[in-house]
């Protein structure tokens, strides 16, 4: 294939050629090919003519991809032996030379003998990437007693080359590695390119409106994180808004009637694989995921391959747990006031606690799971995190902490510590429920959670960095994960549904299967995650807020998905509906609940851009 004049393209010449290579038939017929010109050799040069001249710029093996455009490293590396600076100023050891050199006249005064002489100041430049995402960088050897300004080098760049050329970072090295031969060692090159982009920090804005400088792979950790987290928060939004399907009427004896509200998926029209596919997302490996990474982001060391950094608890916490009690009062009552009582879960309430309650009292806190029922999470990662903190404060060996946990978690009581008992007063009975969340001091249940999340901190970080040397990788491997998390959760979703022991703390004869699911699940799911080309930092930066805020929506949530249960009866696949049901999660998830969480954390970006701009005016003052 012909390419237009100054256009690249592979370099072919034709003529007296050899037969071939000798014994490498295969090389042979790749190399030596048949066109209508005759015979020809492709050389594997990148080329093009110029001026009547054949110009080699490259080879067609080292073109790269990034950012979606294809770029030639010799090209720019072209470029970057062009840099020049000023001799005159410098102590660049190599003589001026007409032929690569250029005189500039001061034109101030016109003294020729204030000519600035300029010359290349980069004795060889190599270009490679980085690992996914692919990202150029350039490392420059200079000439012996030249001194290069980077930022001089990045604008000529700039000038030189189009936007997708220029690299991303431009390191300087004494000597660029090279191999047995004197041929530039890109391998070496590469490795070095991977060490540096994962060291750059960028600064973010975290979930709690705070602003931190991460490096590249903790960024690039926070984008699996933030996959996660928004698929795991749709499954959080599908088990409480189509709940009752399998929630039993407690005054029911045949135990086999729903609840009187909440029937979203319950009626008998509705395909029985539609409440399978929904299942699925939900359950509480979307729970085991959030302690899993939640704990891994704790652990996280300050580079790679570093040991974990020590827990610490903060100021932040504190907000957490201000945050713990608002979920209960006064958030629903203030969501109610505003809405003109619309975004209130009434109708829930009477189905599943039936007292009368104005909202403040005693009745009300009882019931409070109706408005906040997840707010026990909160809690019980404040919890894990002091009983570690407390353990390392003593010296505790981690593994000793882990099985301590997971001991208390299986030998202790399903209940103990009623605090809503008559010998109570209603004042107290209030304060502890509201601390609380409920009227027991310890469930069982939960503890196998904080035991999750103790185990996590100390050795999920380790299995990992094992894992990523024996687990293969790529693309199919990754999709080959995410569909076998998807399979272990409609097998649970149609055998064993809901978990016993992670529900209600019982000691089922399954509960060994519910914890090896539960806690595999998500790992699997994680691991698919790493290669899907998805930012979705909007959703999991925001989760906190969805967490906190759905739960005043599960009435008008549960009715919509009814209405769109008789308005898809027509549908015999059944699949119109769970897609429809996914979507509306999607959307709540897209918009009210990114509105909770900045609302939620509105106090703390207040205060972090009060203190920015305090530091900064001190900083001026200081500077004057």
């Amino acid at each position: 294939m012909h390419t237009e004049m100054g256009e690249p393209g592979e370099v072919c010449f034709g003529g007296v050629l050899a037969k071939g290579y000798h014994k490498l038939p295969e090389l042979t017929e790749a190399k030596f090919v048949s066109t209508e010109h005759g015979r020809l050799y492709v050389t594997g040069d990148l080329g093009r003519w110029k001026d009547g001249v054949l110009e080699v710029i490259g080879r067609i093996d080292r073109q790269v991809k990034v950012n979606g455009v294809r770029v030639e490293p010799e090209e720019v590396e072209a470029v970057l032996r062009d840099f020049h600076v000023a001799t005159e100023a410098n102590n660049c050891n190599v003589a001026p030379k007409p032929s690569n050199s250029l005189l500039l006249q001061d034109h101030l005064g016109g003294d020729l003998d204030n000519v600035a002489v300029l010359d290349r100041a980069v004795n060889r430049a190599a270009v490679v990437t980085t690992s996914e995402p692919a990202q150029l960088v350039a490392f420059i050897e200079p000439r012996e007693g030249c001194e290069v300004n980077l930022e001089d080098v990045q604008a000529h760049c700039r000038a030189n080359l189009a936007p997708a050329y220029v690299p991303k970072y431009i390191l300087l090295q004494p000597a660029l590695p090279a191999l047995p031969n004197g041929k530039v060692d890109y391998a070496a090159l590469r490795a070095m390119a991977d060490e540096h982009a994962l060291q750059t920090t960028e600064t973010v804005l975290d979930s709690l409106g705070q602003m931190r400088s991460m490096s590249k792979w903790a960024v690039l950790e926070n984008a699996v994180i933030h996959r996660c987290y928004a698929f795991w928060m749709l499954g959080v939004l599908l088990d409480h808004y189509a709940l009752c399907a399998m929630t039993l009427d407690p005054n029911d004896p045949t135990k086999t009637n729903s609840q009187p509200f909440c029937t979203a998926l319950a009626g008998a029209s509705i395909a029985p694989w539609s409440e399978v596919l929904l299942r699925s997302i939900g359950n509480d490996q979307d729970l085991f995921g959030f302690i899993m990474l939640g704990a891994y982001q704790d652990s996280r060391p300050a580079a790679p391959n570093q040991p974990k950094k020590k827990l610490r608890l903060n100021w932040m916490d504190l907000y957490i747990l201000f945050i713990y009690f608002f979920i209960a009062l006064p958030l629903p009552q203030l969501c109610s006031f505003v809405t003109g009582g619309w975004a209130f879960p009434d109708r829930t309430w009477q189905s599943s606690i039936g007292t009368e309650t104005s909202g403040w009292d005693v009745n009300y806190i009882k019931g409070a799971d109706v408005t906040s029922g997840h707010r026990w999470y909160l809690l019980m990662v404040l919890q894990a995190k002091l009983y570690v903190v407390l353990c390392d404060a003593i010296r505790i060996p981690p593994w000793v902490q882990v099985v301590f946990a997971i001991w208390c978690s299986y030998s202790g009581p399903v209940f103990w510590g009623n605090t809503c008992g008559d010998s109570v007063s209603p004042s107290l009975t209030f304060g502890l429920t509201w601390l609380l969340d409920g009227c027991w001091v310890w469930i069982r249940w939960v503890e196998w959670y904080a035991a999750f999340y103790v185990f996590c901190l100390h050795y999920l970080r380790p299995i990992v960095q094992w894992m990523s040397k024996v687990v293969p990788h790529g693309p199919v491997w990754a999709a080959s994960a995410t569909a076998s998390s998807m399979l272990m959760g409609m097998a649970m979703a149609m055998y064993h549904y809901p978990n016993e022991m992670l529900e209600t703390g019982g000691d089922g004869k399954l509960a060994a299967l519910e914890l090896v699911v539960t806690a595999l699940q998500p790992g699997l799911f994680a691991l698919g995650t790493t290669y899907w080309p998805l930012d979705a930092s909007w959703w999991g930066n925001t989760t906190l807020g969805c967490y906190v805020i759905h739960f005043v929506f599960r009435d008008r949530m549960t009715e919509l998905f009814q209405v769109l249960s008789r308005f898809l009866a027509w549908d015999s696949s059944g699949l119109l509906l769970p897609a429809s049901i996914l979507a509306c999660c999607l959307g709540f998830t897209s918009t009210v609940g990114p509105l909770g969480h900045y609302v939620l954390i509105l106090p703390q970006l207040v205060f972090g851009y009060l203190r920015r701009r305090h530091w900064t005016g001190k900083h001026t003052l200081y500077k004057k």
